[in-house]
């Protein structure tokens, strides 16, 4: 069955964040540990990405966004894990900017109680302009193909960036990482295997010394 693959650019990381601020509740303890908040300018534009190393009673996640007026505005919802001891990590792509600009994103963090929490603020620039720019000089170092003949995904690495170590993820389209792996390229071509992934949307990202060379999204169809 037919397979196929969009690629996406990134332009800029702003910061991260691992600060909760308490509304709605009398707890003493949070209810999760927020490791990273981040975000990322890209073609469609904005991806936000985080992650918690622990969570307890988590029904989910508002997802806000603000322009310079300051006043946050839901932009969408992502399900927590509830009660996890280990490590989750989440993204949402924001694919409704209204023009080019500075965007603000916060994350309201809502217990199953309904109490919530909100996170700090990041600030992000959108300009498709400068996203394509960038689109240029990332194809230079970084390919992503998708062999759905082999269930494989190509990464094809520039000489310039041999024997670097490259983080490379993968999200379901549910926001749900599904796959982690610290990857040194020592040849120009890596392959990933993905005949264990169910049927579905996913994003792949790859990033090396604070840097992210390629966001990707790919569908897999058994």
């Amino acid at each position: 069955m037919k397979k196929f693959i969009q690629r996406m650019f990134l332009i800029i990381v702003i910061f991260t964040s691992s600060i909760f601020s308490q509304k709605g509740s009398h707890q003493d303890i949070l209810p999760i540990e927020l490791l990273y908040f981040e975000g990322f300018a890209i073609t469609n534009g904005v991806l936000l990405r985080w992650g918690t190393a622990t969570e307890v009673n988590n029904y989910g996640f508002e997802v806000q966004r603000a322009d310079t007026s300051k006043n946050f505005e839901y932009l969408d919802f992502v399900p927590g894990s509830g009660n996890s001891n280990s490590p989750k990590h989440y993204f949402l792509v924001d694919s409704t900017l209204p023009s080019v600009g500075l965007y603000f994103y916060r994350l309201k963090q809502i217990d199953n109680d309904g109490a919530f929490h909100y996170s700090d603020t990041i600030q992000i620039y959108f300009n498709p302009t400068s996203v394509e720019k960038e689109k240029t000089n990332s194809q230079k170092f970084v390919t992503v193909r998708n062999n759905y003949l082999m269930n494989e995904i190509e990464i094809d690495f520039n000489s310039e960036l041999y024997s670097q170590n490259f983080e490379v993820e993968i999200y379901s389209i549910l926001g749900e990482r599904v796959f982690h792996k610290s990857i040194t390229s020592f040849s120009n071509q890596i392959k990933l295997n993905y005949s264990n992934f169910t049927s579905g949307v996913y994003i792949i990202s790859i990033k090396a010394s604070q840097k992210l060379y390629s966001i990707t999204k790919f569908i897999v169809t058994h």
